[in-house]
């Protein structure tokens, strides 16, 4: 069974911008497990919302919805993705306007073919940077005073 086309319907809670949703187990089925960081649909009879993993525990996954809870109701759906958020990479995308979800929006030349990266990597160690050999002056004294570090 292919994982985004499975809804489920049984939405225990929606608190402010977190819907906990109950999933049946998935017993030897690694495709089928759904992990932290990975996006999911919630759809509703009016609109539909991207939400990511924020908590598993057993059967009961915690979503945040990016677009707020409001006017979503117990009877909406959820679909998992099974993939976390990624933006494309490329120079394709200087000078473009995007949206909160990594969208273009400004009516350029389509993305879709672009090499696209997760955003949930690990970060860069600050130990391990190239330090700046000259300063950057900006003339905001709080900015100037940080700029060393």
């Amino acid at each position: 069974m292919i994982r985004h086309m499975v809804r489920h319907h049984n939405i225990l809670s929606i608190v402010g911008n977190i819907i906990t949703v109950s999933v049946p187990e998935t017993e030897g089925n690694s495709d089928a497990i759904t992990r932290f960081g990975d996006l999911a649909m919630v759809e509703d009879e009016f609109s539909t919302s991207i939400a990511q993993v924020i908590k598993i525990d057993r059967n009961e996954i915690a979503l945040q919805v990016f677009s707020g809870t409001q006017g979503v109701s117990n009877a909406a759906s959820i679909r998992f993705l099974g993939t976390a958020m990624k933006v494309t990479y490329s120079a394709d995308i200087l000078g473009r306007i995007f949206n909160s979800l990594g969208e273009p929006m400004d009516g350029g030349s389509n993305l879709a073919h672009d090499p696209k990266v997760s955003i949930d990597g690990p970060s860069v160690n600050p130990v391990k940077r190239i330090l700046a050999s000259k300063m950057i002056r900006t003339n905001v004294p709080m900015i100037d005073v940080f700029n060393c570090l």
